[in-house]
């Protein structure tokens, strides 16, 4: 059977027999990812919000199993209304990914800024023995453009430092400009 709760006449909530539950529809099932559902296809902004203090998180956990230690909740998304930042956990609920107040991003990393620097992006290996810390910047040039990257140092709207990798007719030669 179906459960569904109407207000005016009209359908706002159901639980269909196979267990699904739609807000706002009457058919989640047909949703791929169905297990919940919100909203529908009327006009409009959808969501879902989870309500916290403001000296508490927000958290969406993935949960792979019913025991009650560190895997159950391998990973999960934090928003931390005390400290204003996001952050995203993996594996045993390690922290990897942080978005803070000021836009700072860290990966693997618990450090915010560099002194002087307004805006940061960091990625780390600090706490991992003999570990190694990479960006990488994927081109595929074959054409006479050989620019496969660029970072660019800009003050204000002047650029005034750049670093060009250029692809050299190999795929081990290049260099760096």
């Amino acid at each position: 059977g179906i459960f569904s709760v109407e207000t005016g006449s009209s359908e706002k909530f159901r639980i269909t027999s196979g267990g699904q539950v739609g807000i706002g529809l009457t058919n989640p099932e047909v949703q791929y990812f169905n297990n919940l559902v919100v909203g529908n296809d009327v006009a409009g902004d959808k969501g879902i919000t989870i309500r916290s203090n403001s000296g508490n998180s927000g958290i969406l956990a993935f949960s792979d199993t019913d025991a009650a230690d560190a895997n159950r909740y391998d990973g999960y998304i934090r928003y931390s209304h005390a400290d204003q930042h996001m952050s995203f956990y993996t594996a045993l609920g390690n922290k990897r990914f942080t978005i803070n107040e000021y836009g700072y991003v860290g990966v693997n990393t618990t450090q915010h800024s560099i002194d002087g620097m307004s805006r940061y992006l960091s990625v780390s290996a600090r706490n991992i023995n003999n570990g190694g810390a990479a960006v990488e910047i994927v081109g595929n040039r074959t054409g006479s453009d050989q620019t496969l990257g660029v970072i660019n140092f800009v003050n204000n709207a002047s650029n005034v430092a750049q670093i060009t990798a250029k692809y050299q007719g190999s795929t081990t030669n290049g260099s760096l400009q």
